[in-house]
């Protein structure tokens, strides 16, 4: 440092006053921080980094801390200068999670740390009614699993989607005949059900049709289920077998 002074004869001596400065290094992998530099011994530095980093790919860096000769989790921080110090900025990977519902409530999206385990979770959004109900149909886009619940370890960004299938409930009403096939199928599957054709002994009761949802004559029917659907068996006795034994009686 030069600088031009005038000198008086009186003065017995002049004498040059120094202080001490201390270098400030600050090193990080992510972001830009500020705050490097030269600073007064005893003076106080301010230094600081962006928090986040994101990468705009599903990819991000969230700070960790400050390691070195000053610890904090804090990415603005104050720090006194009373020596030469090195401070390293350190970061967590992160990768989102990104969800499609498609009508569902799902759980589990958003960003989480690389290298833990997540639970995504899938729910319809409307409870069933007594007829009809929206099932987990399993995970698409970057997981396959049929799972409503399950768990995934993260280590990359993910792309996942809920999907879902519409079933309606078939009711089979029969007295008699031994019933099949009532429950909950997929929409616009086809379905059979069925009942025994006759029942009984001296009384015969014999099939005589379905109503309802269905008008087949026989048996066993199929039907389309694109809603719910109730079916009814109707009965009807058969004479014909007590006539028989009445005649062969009369024969003996």
């Amino acid at each position: 440092l030069q600088r031009r002074i005038t000198y008086d004869a009186s003065q017995e001596a002049i004498n040059a006053l120094f202080f001490a400065q201390y270098f400030l290094a600050i090193e990080s992998p992510h972001g830009k921080p500020s705050g490097e530099g030269w600073y007064d011994g005893g003076s106080l530095a301010r230094f600081s980094v962006s928090a986040v980093v994101d990468n705009g790919n599903g990819t991000r860096r969230t700070f960790a801390g400050w390691e070195g000769d000053f610890v904090s989790k804090t990415a603005n921080e104050t720090l006194l200068i009373d020596a030469p110090k090195k401070i390293v900025a350190t970061w967590r990977t992160q990768f989102f999670v990104s969800i499609k519902a498609n009508g569902g409530e799902v759980e589990g999206g958003g960003w989480h740390d690389k290298g833990t385990s997540i639970i995504l979770k899938a729910k319809p959004s409307v409870k069933a009614s007594n007829a009809s109900r929206d099932v987990f149909a399993g995970w698409s886009g970057n997981m396959d699993d049929k799972a409503s619940e399950v768990s995934i370890a993260i280590s990359k960004p993910i792309l996942a989607e809920a999907n879902w299938k519409t079933q309606h409930y078939l009711k089979v009403v029969s007295d008699r005949g031994n019933p099949r096939g009532e429950g909950w199928h997929d929409e616009g599957t086809r379905v059979q059900f069925s009942v025994d054709s006759q029942t009984g002994l001296l009384r015969e009761q014999v099939f005589g049709g379905w109503e309802g949802d269905s008008s087949i004559q026989t048996p066993t029917a199929l039907i389309i289920m694109d809603s719910p659907k109730t079916v009814v068996a109707r009965w009807r006795i058969d004479y014909s077998f007590i006539a028989i034994l009445s005649a062969a009686t009369v024969a003996i």
